[in-house]
């Protein structure tokens, strides 16, 4: 028996299972940017306790306003939250009952809220025979009449981007349905300004954004969303506690807005081009190019939970997509981290071939 975790991240049930400590597991499973941005903030421990010592601002308006300043959005079209997965849980509330369709093969938590606030869910699913690209032009999805389509753009965990002008004449299609799109991943690329749906002028469409990715901060919670409709900003609010997001999270959340991405998104991206070239030369696996921080493969021959097991005895983890509908074990997934930590990994999957098949 091997321990798999249900999310990417997930070290300390890992390291617990495994019995190692936290800090000795290099870990690929999770798609946050590898560069540490905390350094350059220059934050002193007395900025962040005096955040402490009172209750946070209702509803995270200065946040807000900032956020709506750099990305130049109306202030009532902005929710901030403890992550984009409090606002989709918030958003499937207000939807309770109704009909979902998810966009995948796709983040497994889009399913898991919708099945708990009791949506009758169906996936649309991409095929590896596609190379996992998703066809808009799908006719169900105009026939079904679903009251919300959540996709993630680009997707994780294929990596794939939507065709910008193919999905907003989907949108404008179909009126009545709400468009949840999670676009975490959207700012590892160089030009999101074109693929990007903030400040689109569309009712139907919310718009997740996550500070978890590309400012490498998952442990900070912090998330939040843009759509022209007012009323939902005002619904999802009124579900929400007004001190969802905390001081500190708010404080530094501030901060990290005036970091420019642009270089560590250069350097990252000259990585993965260097990660997927090792990874071609490797006949025992199929990678799927990514136009994002991470890489999905196959493996392509029997018992694809050998390389998963010798990978975690020489500590690192990966992202094993057992539980995401449409793949199974032999798909994987790794985070593109830092040169030498990449380089250790291609080295022991070069051993594994060696080695371990």
């Amino acid at each position: 028996m091997i321990y798999k975790s249900e999310h990417g991240g997930d070290i300390y049930s890992i390291s617990n299972f495994l019995g190692f400590d936290p800090s000795e597991i290099l870990d690929f499973s999770s798609n946050v940017l590898p560069f540490d941005l905390f350094k350059s903030l220059n934050l002193e421990i007395s900025e962040l306790t005096t955040n402490f010592r009172r209750l946070p601002e209702p509803h995270s308006q200065s946040l807000i306003k900032h956020i709506s300043s750099k990305y130049n959005l109306p202030l009532d079209s902005i929710i901030v939250s403890s992550g984009t997965t409090e606002i989709l849980d918030n958003i499937t509330r207000i939807y309770r009952n109704k009909r979902v369709c998810i966009l995948g093969p796709t983040y497994k938590d889009y399913e898991k809220f919708s099945v708990l606030n009791n949506l009758k869910v169906e996936h649309s699913l991409a095929t590896e025979g596609n190379n996992f690209i998703y066809d808009l032009n799908n006719i169900e999805l105009e026939k079904n009449f679903y009251d919300i389509i959540i996709l993630c753009n680009p997707n994780n965990p294929t990596g794939v981007l939507y065709n910008h002008k193919k999905l907003v004449k989907l949108i404008e299609r179909l009126k009545n349905t709400l468009f949840v799109i999670d676009e975490s991943y959207m700012p590892f690329l160089f030009n999101w300004k074109d693929y990007t749906l903030l400040n689109n002028d569309l009712d139907n469409t919310i718009v997740l954004q996550s500070f978890s990715k590309i400012y490498g901060a998952p442990g900070l919670r912090l998330g939040w969303a843009y759509s022209k409709n007012k009323k939902l900003i005002e619904k999802l609010k009124k579900h929400q506690s007004i001190w969802s997001v905390n001081s500190m999270a708010q404080f530094v959340g501030e901060k990290l807005l005036y970091i420019n991405t642009d270089s560590y998104v250069k350097v990252l991206n000259s990585y993965k081009d260097d990660v997927s070239n090792k990874l071609s030369s490797l006949d025992f696996l199929k990678f799927y190019p990514s136009v994002t921080n991470f890489i999905m493969f196959k493996y392509v021959h029997n018992n694809p939970m050998d390389l998963y097991k010798f990978l975690l005895k020489n500590r690192v983890l990966i992202r094993n997509l057992y539980n995401i509908e449409g793949l199974d074990e032999k798909y994987f997934r790794i985070a593109i981290n830092l040169e030498e930590n990449n380089n250790y990994l291609i080295d022991l999957l070069n051993k594994f071939k060696e080695y371990g098949m």
